[in-house]
């Protein structure tokens, strides 16, 4: 009751004054939830490219070579790049 007391016996001005800075935090508030959806979105559409070339990789991959022959080339090869 005091609260509700102090606050009714405060000036105009200083009513329209705390009105404002709490209108102001509530739109830093929401500009930081939005910043934060908008980069959740870029997040997933940035996995979703991920899995999707990972995917186009293990399609595109060639059969294993069992021969030892070419492996140790391969090797060889893979180690020198």
């Amino acid at each position: 009751m005091r609260l509700i007391g102090f606050f009714l016996g405060l000036g105009a001005k200083v009513k329209l004054a705390m009105a404002a800075i709490a209108g102001f935090l509530v739109i830093i508030a929401l500009a930081v939830a939005k910043g934060q959806s908008m980069q959740n979105v870029k997040n997933e559409r940035q996995k979703a490219k991920e899995y999707r070339k990972t995917t186009e990789d293990i399609a595109d991959a060639k059969p294993i070579d069992r021969n030892a022959d070419n492996a140790r080339d391969r090797l060889s090869k893979r180690n020198k790049r």
